[in-house]
């Protein structure tokens, strides 16, 4: 990926996805691509609107192999720091295994929709913590999806695929979440593999 290789004079809508799980994104130069632009003077306003991640990219330093340029979270803070002062609406990551951010503090005011998609257990306390803080750097959040977290619960004795448990829908309602976002819309949804199918669960949190 060169540097002229993304026009970001009129992209809109971006979607970093390498296609084939062997071949490493080398972000670095995505990096200095963006940086390039935002530091030129003379460059208009950056118009992306969106921005979707499709694959990890909030792994630790110490979970990557630097020899093979893997994404993690020092190169996704480069990213939002120059991102802030844009008008980045909605953004996108994937397959995210924990919320625990160590690097600086960043902000994305404009961001106003967020898709969350991993593994990561949200029922522990800890890990749920480390959620809120992340999300604290989304001031004006509106629309959360969170998709496949330990969120949702199967039971036989329920006909829907899915639903929330009671410890889940304290938390999702929790004043922490609600003080984050007064008028924020949760969508909750869990991929079943093992079945075949996919379950909607949507919740409106009444503030």
């Amino acid at each position: 990926m060169g540097r002229n290789h993304i026009p970001w004079h009129s992209v809109r809508r971006l979607e970093l996805n390498p296609g084939d799980e062997m071949e490493a994104f080398e972000p670095a130069q995505f990096i200095e691509s963006l940086t390039a632009y935002m530091c030129e003077p003379t460059n208009p306003a950056l118009p992306l609107e969106e921005l979707a991640f499709a694959f990890p990219t909030l792994r630790q330093a110490t979970e990557v192999s630097s020899e093979e340029n893997e994404f993690c979270q020092a190169d996704l803070h480069h990213i939002f720091r120059n991102l802030h002062p844009s008008a980045l609406r909605s953004l996108s990551l994937c397959r995210i295994e924990s919320f625990k951010w160590t690097q600086p503090v960043f902000l994305l005011p404009s961001v106003t929709f967020l898709s969350l998609d991993g593994y990561g257990d949200l029922t522990s306390t800890e890990e749920f913590d480390h959620f809120l803080g992340f999300l604290e750097s989304f001031p004006t959040l509106q629309e959360l999806r969170l998709s496949r977290f330990d969120i949702l619960r199967v039971t036989a004795a329920d006909p829907t695929p899915a639903s929330f448990d009671a410890k889940t829908v304290a938390r999702l309602s929790s004043r922490k979440l609600a003080c984050l976002g007064p008028s924020l819309v949760i969508s909750a949804f869990h991929l079943a593999m093992h079945q075949g199918y996919q379950g909607r669960v949507s919740r409106i949190l009444d503030r």
